[in-house]
């Protein structure tokens, strides 16, 4: 199964009565199999900010709530060309298990 992972968002300190607006989400989607093969795919969305109904506060917001904003930013046919091109990898044995971070990081 897929696991999309939230890497960074990028947020606007405030725009009219808001503030901590997330703007740029960051996106690392990644598969593997049991013989260690693995897929993976990363990217980024700028969230449309026209309007603001249902405004969550930044602190409020969970990784699974991020997730389905990307989702559903892609259209349908662009979020299963991700997921194929995922296990594609999988399936031609392209890459080995990645991880990513940074070493300056704390708990990377």
């Amino acid at each position: 199964m897929i696991t999309w992972k939230i890497t960074n968002m990028e947020r606007i300190a405030a725009q009219n009565d808001k503030t901590d607006i997330v703007c740029n989400v960051h996106y690392y989607a990644y598969d593997s199999n049991e013989d260690g093969w693995f897929g993976y795919a990363f990217g980024n969305c700028f969230l449309d900010l026209t309007n603001l109904e249902g405004f969550n506060n930044y602190n409020s917001l969970t990784e699974d709530q991020v997730v389905q904003w990307v989702k559903e930013w892609h259209d349908p046919e662009q979020l299963q060309a991700i997921e194929n091109g995922i296990q594609q990898a999988i399936i031609q044995r392209r890459y080995t298990r990645r991880l990513i971070g940074l070493p300056w990081v704390s708990g990377e």
